[in-house]
């Protein structure tokens, strides 16, 4: 083992012994600076938890928040939109409310709703 890996085992069997000393849970991963513990169930990207050797995780429930905002930098970012029709500007109103401006002077108003799936039975 050559002088660099060295190093870093050391370090992080420190980290480690470290993070025990911390009260961190099993899956930490890193510490934030107010103290809380960043696990590795916060790894949403699939890509970062395979290259981890970790499972994918179970697919949660659709949050307007998240929606509305990709939904924001998708439009936004459209050649079609943008050459078609002069889009301007794309406003996130509220976490489920989002105003398109075009050049033209007309608005749209894309509203985001979430509809539960009903129980079964």
């Amino acid at each position: 083992m050559g002088p660099t890996a060295w190093f870093y085992e050391v370090y992080i069997r420190e980290q480690v012994e470290r993070a025990r000393q911390g009260g961190a849970p099993a899956n930490a991963v890193h510490r934030n600076e107010d103290g809380t513990w960043m696990t590795t169930d916060n790894i949403t990207s699939s890509n970062t938890r395979r290259q981890m050797g970790l499972d994918p995780l179970p697919p949660g429930p659709p949050e307007l928040a998240i929606i509305a905002e990709e939904l924001q930098g998708a439009v936004l970012w459209s050649p079609r939109l943008r050459d078609t029709f002069g889009l301007r500007d794309v406003e996130l109103v509220t976490d489920h409310l989002l105003s398109i401006r075009f050049a033209t002077g007309y608005i749209v108003e894309l509203q985001l709703r979430l509809q539960v799936p009903s129980e079964p039975g």
